[in-house]
């Protein structure tokens, strides 16, 4: 759908990332992409996001066995790099958005690398970079960055944030759970998109983070998304219940007290 005859909505569209390197760093990569646009939302600019998928064939599974993927497996794509004329497509014609966060994380010795661009659609229907940030060094500081990019675009697309640091934006002030919560958004956005993902390593990660912030608001609400997509995506109730356990060992048994009733309506597609 399109948007260019009355001009392009005042909304915020964040591409996939671009991205080179281990997979494991997609998988933060995505979670960064979903973390901007929720919070763009959060603070009043309606924002989307978008993920890029790719099927899995005979060299990828050659070159990666221990990945678990067969031929055919619906996976997250790998992108190194976004043509101009594709991201305006992509904001303008699919999304009927006026903005556009672009993305670029990779890994940097021990630690890693974003460069952000925000850009507007002009009158034409091109793209016009309006600003970008930059981050390169260890992981832990990687939340302080995010405080400041999320704040930087909301400003430049006219809205405000409340978080004044990264223990108000990610209900922790440890770096560690919040980075693990990060990889949890992107293993989310995977398992919602319908991606093959290795469940055990989206488990691991939950309850890393649990246990270094077990009071994590936005982690206890990111739980119960992520066991509704495992629902919809085939996950049996013994599967289910047995991912609770191992939650609930981190957070408190009485931690999530519905969610199997609410993962078996989730799978049933009932609201």
């Amino acid at each position: 759908m399109s948007n260019q005859a009355s001009g392009p909505a005042d909304k915020v569209l964040v591409v996939h990332p671009a991205f080179a390197g281990e997979r494991v760093g997609l998988d933060f990569a995505l979670g960064i992409q979903r973390l901007v646009a929720r919070r763009l939302r959060a603070c009043g600019r309606p924002a989307v996001f978008a993920l890029a998928r790719t099927r899995v064939d005979e060299a990828q599974v050659a070159a990666d066995p221990d990945a678990g993927w067969k031929v055919g497996d619906m996976v997250a794509a790998a992108i190194e790099s976004w043509p101009e004329d594709l991201v305006t497509q992509m904001v303008v014609e699919q999304f009927g958005c006026k903005w556009a966060v672009l993305p670029d994380f990779g890994a940097v010795g021990g630690g890693c690398r974003l460069t952000t661009g925000l850009f507007e659609v002009d009158a034409r229907g091109r793209l016009q970079a309006l600003e970008a940030w930059s981050f390169e060094g260890e992981n832990v500081g990687l939340p302080d960055h995010l405080v400041t990019l999320v704040d930087g675009i909301a400003r430049r697309t006219g809205t405000n944030t409340p978080w004044a640091d990264a223990a108000s934006m990610f209900g922790t002030p440890e770096p560690i759970p919040a980075l693990y919560y990060l990889r949890a958004l992107g293993y989310c956005s995977q398992i919602e998109d319908g991606c093959r993902v290795d469940r055990r390593q989206v488990l691991a990660t939950l309850c890393v983070a649990l246990e270094g912030a077990p009071d994590m608001a936005p982690l206890f609400e990111l739980v119960p998304e992520i066991v509704y997509a495992l629902a919809r995506a085939g996950a049996n109730d013994l599967e289910l219940a047995q991912w609770l356990r191992e939650l609930r060992q981190r957070a408190g048994a009485d931690a999530w007290p519905a969610l199997l009733d609410e993962a078996r309506a989730a799978r049933e597609g009932v609201d």
